[in-house]
């Protein structure tokens, strides 16, 4: 009685000092509570959670107890006008709840009866996008388990689609994505997301790796490439990539002298439209928006000078191919940020290769228009970037040499393929120069 009154306050403030935010005196850190086949005191513990905010994720045995909150779900979504449960409606759910409570005569409080049932239920119904539940039978696997969970964080965090995706991108579950988010079709999303988010959300997806939410984004056409890939963008990427430790090993190895872009307005103003317009441009608010923040803290720490720019990109590729040529590897300023890439995937996949995102590397490869060409670039700079590793850093030299190798083959395949085609064709394919790369043709590249 007594006794678990007390520890049942005690641990609801605990969990409201953990989820406030910082700048509200608490841990800012986003809490979930799992409860394990709880029964009715599983009701107690969600509507003391839920009430204060705290997203519930009740995981049971049997339907019982699921059943019971979906009826009330059910109920309470029917009467959003009149609000509560109606007459009949009680009548059935105490019911319910008499059968549960039945079932666990052992060991039920003397303060537990189907009426205070009805009471829980409103409170928590009052919340009820903080409450999901699972029956345990269902789930086959641990990794069904966390996209159980995962699901019921971003359901308690926001029903902004912009939001839920960069929730699922930050713990890498396309899974969930393809799943929950766009079960109410792709025209829905597309209706429902703004281009200032997706350009965030992309940046953060290359950033992060995230290679299945890339092309997630590029193949339901979500974000537009060929407007995404500016200058400013380019520049963004090459310094905030976490590690870029290869990429400056390369440019130590051939010489290249890291030129540094002088503090400005423009560069400020950069980072905090594509770091922070994630936190800025949003639907979700209030004790929902705790999961965001703590998601979001990451991009602003890592707000600060360039390290590198452009012109050094442009300059390093130069001394590794022996010719390049883009008018594009500029400066950023005013007249320059938003200068269009006219083939983003090429730039992209650059990108990618210098700074070690193979599997990125190959999704924009492929998307490239150019392939061939492309491909056998891709070789040099491989076998260049091998060169460039310590001795000691036999793996990575390996890995290098795999993707090499990998984009060889492949390319030869193309190649075979186009001469089985067309003769003339395939020759003008190899001779052609490219004018990105200083006329440079394939013949001399695949040398």
């Amino acid at each position: 009685g007594v006794l678990r009154s007390s520890a049942a306050q005690f641990r609801k403030e605990l969990e409201c000092l953990i989820a406030t935010p910082r700048f509200e005196g608490g841990c800012g850190v986003p809490l979930l509570r799992i409860i394990v086949d709880g029964g009715y005191e599983g009701l107690v513990h969600t509507a003391d959670s839920v009430t204060s905010g705290i997203p519930v994720v009740i995981c049971t045995n049997t339907e019982q107890i699921r059943n019971i909150i979906d009826k009330a779900a059910h109920y309470w979504t029917s009467n959003k006008t009149s609000g509560g449960f109606n007459d009949k409606q009680a009548a059935i759910l105490k019911e319910m709840l008499t059968g549960l409570l039945r079932s666990e005569a052992g060991g039920k409080d003397a303060e537990w009866t189907a009426e205070t049932g009805i009471s829980l239920l409103e409170s928590i119904m009052e919340h009820e996008n903080l409450v999901s539940c699972f029956v345990l039978d269902e789930m086959s696997s641990g990794d069904t388990f966390d996209k159980a969970i995962l699901y019921a964080l971003i359901k308690s965090s926001t029903t902004d689609p912009n939001d839920q995706l960069l929730i699922a991108l930050k713990f890498g579950r396309i899974d969930v994505v393809q799943e929950e988010i766009l079960s109410k079709g792709v025209n829905y999303l597309k209706s429902r997301m703004r281009p200032s988010r997706l350009k965030a959300i992309m940046s953060t997806a290359l950033l992060e790796d995230r290679t299945e939410f890339v092309q997630f984004l590029i193949d339901l056409e979500l974000v537009k490439m060929q407007t995404y890939l500016d200058v400013g963008t380019l520049n963004w990427l090459y310094n905030n990539v976490d590690d870029a430790s290869i990429l400056k090993t390369t440019l130590n190895y051939y010489g290249v002298v890291i030129k540094q872009s002088p503090p400005s307005l423009i560069g400020a103003a950069l980072m905090a439209t594509t770091a922070n317009v994630l936190s800025m441009d949003t639907e979700t608010a209030g004790e929902a928006n705790r999961v965001l923040e703590m998601l979001l803290q990451r991009g602003r720490v890592r707000a600060k000078r360039d390290w590198t720019n452009l012109p050094t990109i442009s300059e390093l590729l130069l001394k590794m191919l022996g010719s390049f040529s883009s008018i594009h590897y500029a400066e950023v300023t005013t007249f320059t940020r938003q200068h269009l890439f006219p083939e983003p995937f090429q730039e992209l996949f650059i990108w990618a290769v210098l700074n070690n995102r193979n599997a990125l590397a190959m999704l924009f490869w492929r998307y490239a228009d150019d392939a061939v060409p492309l491909g056998l670039i891709g070789c040099n700079l491989y076998h260049k970037i091998a060169r460039a590793l310590p001795t000691y850093d036999t793996e990575g030299q390996i890995m290098l040499t795999n993707q090499k190798s990998y984009l060889e083959q492949t390319s030869k395949e193309m190649i075979e393929l186009c001469y089985s085609k067309s003769n003339e064709k395939a020759i003008y394919l190899l001779e052609r120069p490219l004018s990105t790369w200083g006329g440079h043709r394939c013949m001399p590249l695949a040398v």
